[in-house]
């Protein structure tokens, strides 16, 4: 996980510690809604997740702890929720 990026990949500089840590503390007791997307290439479920109601997606974006690839984002949920 932490330091390195495999060749051919998009990564995000910083503490993918850190990262987890903040998405733990967003999901914090609340209610997560896990919406089911599609499937990827290999077959592993693509999902929108919310706790209580704010996109984890959106939160990891605007903190700086991912980023939009246009072509990941199955019929532009993540753009139309994050703006």
């Amino acid at each position: 996980m932490p330091g390195h990026c495999a060749s051919g990949r998009i990564c995000v500089k910083g503490d993918p510690y850190a990262s987890r840590d903040a998405l733990t503390a967003a999901m914090g007791g609340k209610t997560l809604t896990i919406t089911r997307l599609g499937k990827d290439r290999y077959g592993r479920t693509i999902a929108d997740v919310s706790a209580g109601g704010t996109s984890l997606s959106c939160a990891q974006l605007k903190a700086g702890q991912a980023v939009y690839v246009k072509k990941w984002d199955n019929k532009q949920t993540v753009a139309r929720q994050c703006g």
